[in-house]
């Protein structure tokens, strides 16, 4: 079974913190808890080597592994697989 990265980002973008407050809520495999604000969707890659979302910060590209993320805006990764 693969992981579906782009139904997972939909699942992000409409979100509520995603739609109403412009804000992506990540939390690490680590636990540690990173606040981002947006200016775009989240876009699903799935590339060769890693699957990753990517979204743009205060008009910076910022691209995170999926290997890395345990839940965004409360949505567990784990629902995808």
């Amino acid at each position: 079974m693969t992981f579906d990265i782009k139904g997972f980002a939909n699942a992000v973008n409409e979100s509520r913190l995603a739609t109403e407050e412009g804000k992506l809520v990540i939390i690490t495999r680590t636990g540690d808890r990173e606040e981002h604000y947006i200016d775009s969707e989240l876009i699903g890659n799935d590339g060769f080597l890693a699957k990753t979302i990517e979204w743009r910060s205060n008009g910076k590209k910022i691209n995170k592994d999926i290997y890395h993320i345990k839940s965004v805006n409360g949505i567990s990764k784990d629902k995808f697989k």
